[in-house]
């Protein structure tokens, strides 16, 4: 026995989830998926947030780092309101720095290997790209 589900998609996108997204941010998402980009300077520029945790903890491991620890900063921010705070403050001042300084973003914003790169970048048997 199929099951096939049917959608009114004028009514809105079916997305399976436990929160609500916004159509704009799938499809920020999935465009920059299809560019083949590793960058989440463009999904900033979008206002599209769903990638900044991991450039970010890469920023904060990295020697250029200077501020405040933020050591376990998903848990933290969940758990200390006071942490939160901070946390809040740096991300801003790391997310106007990809979208303000083409070096710092070329440096901190990539990701490397995520999807878009994944799906538009494959090699071959002899290790050349296409």
């Amino acid at each position: 026995m199929a099951i096939s589900y049917v959608f009114d998609l004028t009514q809105g996108f079916p997305l399976l989830t436990t929160k609500k997204v916004s159509f704009k941010l799938i499809a920020t998402e999935l465009l920059w998926f299809i560019k083949g980009d590793t960058n989440i300077k463009y999904l900033l520029q979008y206002n599209n947030n769903i990638w900044n945790e991991w450039a970010f903890e890469n920023y904060i491991q990295s020697s250029d780092y200077n501020g405040p620890d933020m050591t376990d900063f998903g848990h933290r921010s969940q758990t200390d309101s006071e942490f939160n705070e901070l946390y809040k403050a740096e991300m801003q001042k790391f997310k106007q720095a990809i979208l303000t300084d083409d070096v710092f973003a070329e440096k901190y914003g990539n990701l490397g290997n995520v999807y878009g790169k994944q799906w538009r970048d494959w090699i071959d048997k002899d290790g050349k790209s296409f």
